[in-house]
């Protein structure tokens, strides 16, 4: 499976109307776009072990770091959208996860998300910056 495909299972939970359909079209809209994230750090050969928490945190920070505006509002954005996951998941109060129009607006998101690391690959040296600034973090990144 690839990891995007939970854009689709968003979509398809937005449409339910019911609460946890909607709190998990968020989620669910969250994972597409860490999974489109991770893998363009696979692509430069910067790995996280798939159940790697820290990927969470380290992968916005770096991209925030390499000094490639584009890349700084990926990170950005998944920061964002990683706080909303965490409110539809955990925050069961939090009653504007519950409506249609905001699952959409997530979902929204990650499409752009998954849309900019896409197109991020056409950035000259992208590969050459993020490398050293993923080591800086501490990073795994393999030899070429």
């Amino acid at each position: 499976m690839n990891g995007r495909e939970f854009l689709d299972s968003a979509n398809r939970l937005a449409k339910g109307g019911n609460a946890a359909d909607l709190r998990s079209a968020t989620s669910r809209a969250y994972y597409a776009a860490f999974h489109a994230v991770r893998d363009h750090f696979s692509e430069c050969d910067v790995i996280f072990p798939k159940s790697s928490p820290d990927a969470h945190v380290k992968m916005p920070q770096c991209l925030g770091n390499c000094n490639i505006p584009q890349a700084q509002s990926i990170g950005s954005r998944m920061l964002s959208l990683r706080g909303d996951r965490n409110g539809a998941d955990y925050d069961m109060d939090d009653r504007r996860f519950e409506h249609e129009a905001n699952a959409r607006m997530r979902i929204q998101i990650a499409a752009e998300i998954i849309a900019s690391v896409d197109s991020l690959h056409a950035e000259p040296n992208v590969v050459a910056i993020l490398r050293p600034t993923a080591r800086a973090l501490g990073l795994a990144v393999r030899e070429s």
